[in-house]
């Protein structure tokens, strides 16, 4: 379902651990990783965007964006008209995800008890 967008940000990522992770919003998950760092995933748009830092305040500096549901090479994109934009935008339909996909794609361990993927409201 998720496809690799930027390979050299995504083997960064790739094949860590994580200590935690819970859903924050219907699309943001808030993670610690096994060394301490925080790590932030935000799903929108079809794209998967992730950032790290050792402190909350830095999350955010630096934004990678890792996979994405919409398989772009289907849709001409190349034509600036306002209405074939309109109609891509139409056509694009971004299914939900949820963390086991994520943690899939990244191959990231994670204990099963220390993830909740739930979202209230």
């Amino acid at each position: 379902m998720l496809k690799v967008i930027d390979k050299i940000n995504f083997n960064k990522v790739k094949g860590k651990s994580m200590a935690c992770v819970y859903r924050f919003t219907r699309d943001e998950w808030r993670c610690v990783s096994a060394k301490g760092d925080f790590v932030h995933l935000r799903y929108k748009a079809g794209i998967l965007a992730l950032t790290s830092a050792t402190s909350e305040y830095d999350l955010g500096n630096i934004v990678m964006l890792i996979g994405s549901t919409v398989d772009y090479d289907d849709y001409d994109t190349t034509t600036n008209d306002k209405l074939a934009e309109e109609v891509l935008c139409a056509k694009l339909k971004y299914p939900p995800l949820n963390f086991k996909e994520i943690k899939d794609f990244l191959e990231w361990k994670v204990e099963e008890e220390n993830i909740w993927d739930c979202f209230l409201k």
